[in-house]
């Protein structure tokens, strides 16, 4: 039975790859093809891969005389969608008098430009003769469709028996939805930027007229063109407080612009053309675009495939994660783990994974990336937005097709995209499932974008992407304190489209993360072409894709040649990474695995069977959460870890470019990993395949710590920025500029610097608040110095009013105030999380307390405090040299009650010698806190070895150097 089994799945398997191998969507044929009068008349279209449709409802069929016009809504997805198996599609056109007739079968669909394109698939003779008897009111199946039918129950109901592969049942359910389309036309959208001039409605006017019913008149004449239905804010999460006075008073700015974006929807019918036209045309009207169709970059989002047996993708994986291994990461790890918060834009996560959750069901800490307090779900065109970003939540499906049951909501059939890409980013390696991150320590921020939507063709529910979601994500996770983003999808293939398209909302919101100084890497794509889009920006990280044999990931080389591309994929798509196609193009930057990447996933779920991607893969694993996939999804989140370890290294190097000129720009983070890349230590030039090449994570960590006296520096001071507010009766505590920032403009009350200012470090990005510190902590877990005591983390939570809708339960929850802290140990982690407090992430590193003092406590160091003040429910940290004034002020309780009051050591901000380097700084690395220039070479400390850069110089080097303690310390070559 098994091997009977097996060669019906091989037979189809290679029926079906024949078929995806011909045109991708056939010519129209009639059914029946010699009709009578009164008799159904139906045509077949036979179509698959990324061409297809995703309803039979919403079919126009008019007629002139003799002259028939059918219309069917189709979708064409040249960018990697592609979830449509090899099918003959049946839509009823209606029946005749005798008589010859001409029918016109157009397709409409919207091409990569988002433009809507009509194309003519045929034009058929209709010769209906008189009826003889009495005709079948519903067309027949043709009997090739009978043939592939009964295949497919045989090969559908052994696999379904046997429970190896959904792939069997989604293609018995596909074909048992001829044609029953019952699903709502699908809309149309359009986004809608109003003007800030004076008589321009608000978003508030715009969505409330339609909330009502369109009762009164409409706030823009323009919303009268083509009827439109519904409109709805492109970033539901309403500014308030202080923040929306600050964007009123600069409404220029892409934050406050993309905060007057709604998105007006329009029904299947409307002539979005005229719609766009007459918006256009409206002086209270700034921009008006449909918005940019994007996938995810994992190789065909949905697969359909029959068996379980693994496709032929390439080589196989030289090791358990050789791309992990190729770009360095445990050497990198001996130098700095990293903490940094990263943000993904994705179809969710499995919130409860072993390899990412935070705490057990119990409360313990389990040392998870996932943070919940830093994640939202604004997917749903049906619900607000929410904190639950699992991506098997269930959403409405208002479909009977899919619902015939009218269950007020359901899952999709798919999960593990999300999951996947980021365990790439941080998964525990202590959670021992063989699988690790890049970034040992980063935390996880997920907005999801992918909400269940009914397929009524396949009778399945899928993950559908928001197109709107991009840009709101990307927006929001910029404003609550993200320091890198990561985005695994694409779209449309156009170089330079900001520069022309400055206030589309894409491009609105790279600006504004760009302008918070958060590094955004993207995937390159995968359709061996040019780079999709946003990775072709120029602000944007790109990442390309390469192989186990560190070759461009290529399935079939060299392209157009599709031989071992994977079946449904037509003319190439999904096959290999994207590049520089032509010269003066997009620029590829950065190259990480991309083929049979193994990472997280979503237990007992794949993504895509085609390409071998969930949690069955490699092997019969079905429940461990772990597996592969394949694509520059999985590139683009293992440059995001790297960048997570060089920002945590120093959270003030800015972003800048790969190239800076010496004389006009500073080095910054992609600065440095194009300079240590393994291609660049060879003195490889660019390439327009592999760009500047693949990471070498330690060189790159190596670079951004710097040496000093020859030796490498292990760890470096950065300061804890502190900012209070009066409103929320709360100080915070960061050493991320991109929270601070958030904090300082994203509050009701605003949370203002506090302390004194910090040399070499005179502002934020994007905002006036001077930058101020009282205390300085180190940025990696590595003792410093000989004789130092270790190292422990601190990690930021909170309680009360939560980013960005307001109070989220605990103890502690009120409307009045919220309270920051930081925690050092796991019990007081767990305690406070028991109590209500949201864990972040990691700041940084104190020494941990010692014996016996003072003594024990490094040069320059001080006692680092915790003390509460129980009245106002605020926690505050602060040095021995500020308790007077804090235990003045209130602040006199141990919280949690038994623990103790004394965190550890860390370092004031004084700066003994005037150089611009704390003292604090110069004893950890080993310069001279006493001599501007330690070693008298005529440049500074701070300019060798600059607070808020790159390392220049060695500050400890030649004649001079006998004057730098390090020089002493490390004379004899010991450490």
């Amino acid at each position: 039975m098994r091997r009977t089994g097996s060669a019906i799945v091989l037979v189809l398997a290679l029926v079906f790859a024949s078929q995806a191998a011909r045109a991708v969507i056939n010519p129209p044929t009639l059914s029946p093809a010699n009709p009578t009068a009164g008799q159904a008349v139906a045509v077949d279209i036979y179509a698959a891969g990324c061409d297809g449709f995703v309803s039979s409802t919403g079919v126009q069929v008019t007629q002139n005389g003799n002259a028939i016009r059918m219309l069917i809504p189709g979708v064409v997805e040249p960018d990697g969608f592609c979830f449509f198996p090899p099918f003959t599609y049946t839509f009823v056109v209606g029946t005749f008098p005798a008589g010859s007739y001409t029918l016109q079968v157009d397709r409409q669909y919207q091409d990569i430009t988002n433009n809507t394109i009509v194309q003519t698939l045929g034009i058929l003779p209709l010769v209906v003769s008189a009826a003889q008897a009495s005709a079948a009111a519903t067309p027949a199946l043709n009997p090739g469709a009978l043939v592939i039918l009964a295949m497919l129950l045989a090969v559908g109901g052994y696999v379904a028996i046997r429970g190896r592969s959904s792939g069997a049942m989604v293609i018995l359910l596909a074909l048992g939805a001829l044609p029953v389309g019952v699903r709502a036309q699908q809309s149309q959208y359009l986004q809608v930027l109003l003007a800030s001039s004076q008589g321009a409605p608000t978003p508030d006017q715009v969505v409330s007229y339609f909330n009502a019913g369109h009762k009164g008149t409409a706030p823009l004449a323009s919303l009268t063109v083509e009827n439109p239905q519904a409109a709805k804010y492109l970033l539901p999460i309403r500014a308030s407080g202080d923040f929306l006075t600050y964007l009123q008073a600069n409404p220029q700015s892409p934050r406050a612009k993309l905060e007057r974006y709604v998105i007006v929807q329009y029904a299947a019918s409307s002539n979005l053309q005229n719609a766009m036209s007459a918006l256009t045309s409206d002086h209270y009207v700034e921009a008006v675009y449909t918005p940019i169709a994007m996938t995810f970059s994992s190789a065909t989002l949905i697969g359909f495939g029959v068996g379980s047996s693994s496709p032929a993708l390439g080589p196989v994986s030289s090791g358990p994660q050789y791309g992990r291994d190729d770009i360095n990461i445990d050497a990198a790890w001996r130098l700095a783990g990293g903490y940094a918060m990263v943000g993904d834009i994705d179809s969710g996560l499995y919130v409860n994974h072993a390899a990412l959750r935070q705490f057990s069901s119990t409360g313990q800490y389990l040392g998870g990336g996932f943070s919940p307090a830093n994640s939202y779900d604004i997917s749903s065109p049906y619900n607000p937005p929410d904190a639950n970003v699992d991506e098997l939540k269930p959403g409405p499906v208002p479909d009977s097709v899919c619902n015939p049951n009218n269950l007020p909501a359901l899952p999709p059939a798919y999960a593990g995209h999300g999951t996947h890409v980021s365990g790439l980013i941080t998964a525990n390696a202590g959670a021992g499932l063989s699988v690790a991150g890049t970034c040992k320590h980063c935390a996880i921020g997920m907005w999801k974008i992918a909400y269940p939507l009914c397929n009524d063709f396949l009778r399945q529910v899928i993950p559908q992407f928001n197109f709107s979601g991009p840009p709101a994500a990307l927006t929001y996770l910029s404003d609550t304190g993200a320091q890198i983003i990561n985005m695994s999808f694409g779209g449309p293939q156009i170089a330079n489209y900001c520069a022309s398209n400055p206030n589309d909302s894409f491009c609105l919101a790279i600006a504004h993360a760009s302008s918070r100084d958060v590094a955004m890497t993207a995937a390159a794509g995968n359709q061996r072409t040019a780079l999709q889009f946003p990775a072709s920006d120029s602000r944007v990280i790109d990442a390309g894709g390469f192989e186990a044999t560190l070759a461009l990931w290529d399935l079939s080389p060299p392209p157009p040649n599709t031989t071992n591309c994977p079946p449904v994929s037509p003319a190439g798509a999904e096959c290999g990474s994207n590049y520089t196609d032509v010269a003066g193009g997009p620029p590829q930057e950065m190259m990480a695995s991309a083929n049979q990447v193994l990472s997280t996933t979503y237990p007992g779920y794949n993504w895509n069977n085609q390409i071998a991607c969930g949690d069955q893969y490699p092997g019969p694993s079905w429940g461990n959460g772990v597996g592969w996939c394949t694509g520059t999804s999985m590139s683009a989140p293992q440059i995001a870890g790297v960048v997570g370890i060089l920002r945590s290294i120093n959270p003030l190097v800015p972003v800048g470019i790969p190239n800076p000129n010496p004389l006009l720009q500073v080095v910054g983070i992609r600065a440095v990993l194009a300079r240590t890349t393994f291609e660049a230590q060879a003195s490889q030039p660019l390439s327009p395949t592999f760009g500047y090449g693949h990471p070498d994570a330690a060189t790159a960590a190596r670079k951004m710590l710097g040496t000093v006296a020859g030796r490498q520096v292990l760890n470096r001071v950065t300061p804890l920025f502190r900012l209070y507010s009066s409103v929320a009766q709360d100080y915070a505590d960061t050493t991320s500029p991109q929270t601070a920032i958030a904090l300082n403009i994203n509050q009701p009350g605003a949370y203002l610097p506090q302390g004194q200012p910090v040399s070499g470090y005179a502002s934020f990005p994007s905002i006036a608040a001077t930058p101020k510190a009282s205390v300085y902590i180190l940025t990696t877990e590595y003792t410093p110095q000989l004789g130092y005591p270790p190292l422990i983390p601190i990690y930021q939570m909170d309680r009360g009013r939560n980013w960005p809708l307001g109070c989220t339960g605990g103890s502690g929850c009120n409307t009045n105030h919220r309270d920051f802290t930081l925690m050092t140990t796991t019990a007081d982690v767990q305690q406070a999380h028991t109590d209500g407090f949201n864990l972040r992430n990691i700041q940084g590193y104190i020494y941990q307390t010692c014996s016996p003092e003072p003594t024990c406590i490094p040069p320059g160091a001080q006692k680092f405090y915790r003390e509460c003040n129980t009245t106002i429910d605020d926690c505050a940290t602060f040095l021995d040299s500020e308790r007077t004034t804090f235990e003045g002020n209130g602040y006199t309780s141990a919280y949690p009650a038994t623990s103790s009051k004394v965190l550890g050591y860390a370092y004031p901000n004084v700066d003994t010698d005037g150089d611009g380097l704390v003292d604090g700084m110069e004893y950890v690395i080993g310069t001279n806190p006493n001599l501007a220039d330690s070693n008298g070479d005529g440049i500074s400390d701070s300019a060798a070895y600059p607070q808020a850069g790159v390392p220049a110089s060695d500050p400890c080097l030649g004649a001079g150097a006998i004057n730098c303690p390090a020089n002493f310390i490390f004379r004899n070559g010991f450490q």
